[in-house]
């Protein structure tokens, strides 16, 4: 079962990724940064970053909208679960990159909060994982 309160940082996790998805888009992350290029570069004859990029973050909100669902319904999944809390540690690489250019690097501003949820996202996860093996339950 997933506690009411890992579905809460998850829910609010959701519109803060679509805010941070934004400000990456306004601020042309995609443009400047080596992961886009390595995961998009070879659709560049075809579509630009931008356009790649964009169809990635429509697909990934749509994504989270749908795993917020199904984690409502109470359906304890953990690989999902793994995924999105794995998202929450790649984006540290917003302040790895700030410290290595000495100024703001696009999408720092909304990855800041998701860092805050991130940590307790984790928390609460491994704490519910260890209380249902501790009571002999396999999640």
């Amino acid at each position: 079962m997933v506690t009411p309160r890992l579905k809460m940082l998850f829910a609010l996790s959701v519109p803060l990724f679509i805010a941070h998805g934004i400000e990456e888009l306004l601020t042309s992350f995609y443009a400047i940064d080596s992961h886009v290029a390595f995961v998009f570069g070879r659709l560049q004859p075809l579509l630009s970053l931008q356009t790649s990029f964009l169809i990635l973050q429509l697909v990934f909100w749509t994504f989270l909208v749908i795993a917020y669902f199904v984690l409502r319904a109470d359906r304890f999944i953990l690989p999902l679960l793994l995924f999105v809390g794995v998202l929450y540690v790649y984006e540290l690489h917003h302040l790895l990159k700030t410290f290595q250019a000495g100024s703001y690097y696009p999408g720092l501003a909304t990855a800041i909060p998701l860092y805050m949820i991130g940590v307790l996202y984790w928390w609460e996860l491994l704490g519910s994982r260890l209380k249902w093996r501790t009571a002999g339950k396999n999640i």
